[in-house]
């Protein structure tokens, strides 16, 4: 039966697919955690030099910087991505793709460049035309380097890989941080937009030169492997917009209604719960290998499958519930008092971490079945759900009314993709019990609401943040949604993690090169 193969899914895989499998999904959430550590610094530093106006401009044009980088792209680079890692791809296609991706990266500079004037002359986004320009550069500059850090990915260089989208997405940071502290120099986010193109540049040259500069300047350009791969890489811009178009089209809508401090708190809750979400999908992230060589072949099964989608829910829940217990008090801690206000927004935003992470795990069956074009309609219905309603609802209920459209049309994403798999993925029911999963979850639930509400019980508020993962573990074994087994299973992980941790303190104090 299929209920025991996966209630014993461990016990079937060899000792060493199970050490790597365990291995894999410890260090995720370990990179993961790192990259989370330099997020809330970030929220720190920048809140705290910045005014809150300045801080709302710098998410917009943060956003908008992401959202661009895809599009300049045209979604080449995960073409460069495949037939790399398929099988290694001609250095003169990776120049042919670079170039058109240059040519159309300065094609739509030009184009945001003469737009400028109808987007700063009403002054609704705040920022100046300087800031525009350095965001529409970084931008492009970032969809070159999409195309060499994913060409370098696919030659499985994942540690380089790693280390330059590091220095596009937070080194910018360690840069203004010695000025300001050191000098009391003013920040402004001309500097921060600024030091991104300065990054991005030198991650440029640093994957130019890995490549190797003498290649790319000798091998010819052949504009037929460019045309390939927009023909593959172009049904899949709504899924990379997505990620950001979502986000920026509710931070245009509230810029355009409300302010820019309003942004600043949208954004500021907004970031809390992308951490959650991060963490929580990491586990899938881990598994998705697996799961697609389950599926391999028309399979409609999938132990790993089945584990991903149960502990990245169970993980979302318990993480969305500890933001919420100290929102507050954890808005306060790295923003300061000014955006405590924010904190107003998180129960309304709470269900965005689950649907998120609900989705991630049913749209790898789109991906693995090869509907892309079907990924992308649906992120386009997506994008104009939240344009549509974000605008009818932000005119009325302004920041609350856009946390509306946004849950609105993750609810859509999710059910559209829900529709769209029915019948293909077979789930344990015994394993993964969704009815016995919200049961446990809604007694957590009733427990935070107790704790948030009484005035007597908000004083232990931080005890109880502590207790929740035992209390919820607790509950979870109590109504059966988890068994004797996975307790064992959990506790194996956590102390293969520890064991490697104890193991490399005492190695690199020896002086060893790890």
């Amino acid at each position: 039966m299929r209920g025991s193969a996966t209630v014993n899914y461990v016990s079937g895989e060899s000792g060493v697919a199970s050490q790597r499998i365990f291995k894999q999904a410890g260090l995720s959430t370990l990179i993961i955690g790192l990259g989370l550590a330099t997020s809330v610094f970030r929220v720190v530093f920048l809140t705290r030099s910045l005014s809150i106006n300045d801080y709302g401009i710098l998410s917009v044009l943060l956003t908008t910087m992401m959202v661009l980088s895809y599009l300049f792209s045209l979604g080449a680079f995960q073409y460069v991505y495949k037939e790399t890692a398929a099988s290694e791809l001609h250095i003169s296609a990776l120049k042919s793709v670079i170039v058109g991706v240059w040519i159309t990266s300065l094609f739509w500079t030009l184009v945001g460049t003469l737009l400028s004037p109808l987007l700063l002359k009403s002054g609704v986004l705040g920022f100046g035309l300087l800031e525009w320009e350095l965001t529409l550069t970084a931008s492009a500059l970032s969809a070159i380097l999409f195309v060499l850090i994913y060409f370098l990915y696919g030659q499985r260089q994942v540690v380089f890989y790693n280390l330059l989208l590091f220095l596009r997405g937070y080194a910018w940071l360690y840069i203004l941080v010695p000025p300001v502290l050191l000098f009391k120099a003013r920040l402004t986010v001309t500097w921060v937009a600024a030091s991104w193109v300065m990054l991005i540049v030198i991650a440029l040259s640093l994957a130019v030169r890995r490549i190797g500069f003498s290649h790319l300047k000798e091998a010819p350009i052949e504009i037929s492997w460019f045309r390939c791969s927009i023909k593959y890489g172009a049904p899949l811009l709504p899924f990379f917009l997505s990620v950001w178009g979502m986000l920026a089209i509710s931070k245009y809508i509230l810029a355009y209604v409300c302010n820019n401090t309003q942004v600043a708190l949208f954004s500021l809750a907004y970031a809390i719960f992308d951490m959650v979400y991060l963490v929580a999908v990491s586990i899938s992230q881990a598994l998705s290998p697996y799961v697609f060589a389950d599926w391999k072949g028309g399979n409609q099964s999938s132990v790993h499958f089945d584990v991903a989608v149960k502990y990245s829910t169970l993980l979302a829940i318990l993480l969305t519930l500890e933001a919420l217990l100290v929102g507050e008090q954890l808005i306060q801690l790295l923003a300061g008092e000014v955006y405590v206000s924010a904190s107003a927004f998180m129960p309304f935003m709470a269900p965005l971490p689950l649907l998120r992470v609900l989705s991630a795990n049913i749209e790898q069956r789109l991906m693995a079945t090869n509907r892309t074009q079907q990924m992308g309609i649906i992120y386009v219905i997506g994008l104009l759900c939240t344009l549509v309603v974000g605008l009818s609802l932000g005119r009325v209920w302004e920041v609350y009314g856009v946390i509306a459209a946004l849950l609105f049309a993750r609810i859509v994403l999710l059910a559209m993709m829900i529709w769209k798999v029915r019948g293909e993925i077979k789930i344990d029911g015994k394993f993964v019990s969704f009815y016995r999963i919200f049961v446990s979850s809604i007694f957590l639930v009733f427990l935070t609401f107790l704790w948030m509400t009484i005035p007597l019980l908000q004083q232990f508020q931080c005890i109880l943040a502590i207790a929740m993962p035992g209390i919820y573990f607790f509950i979870l074994y109590t109504c059966k949604a988890i068994s004797r087994f996975e307790v064992a299973c959990i506790m194996l992980v956590f102390g293969r993690i520890v064991g490697q941790i104890k193991r490399l303190i005492p190695y690199r104090g020896e002086g060893h090169n790890v």
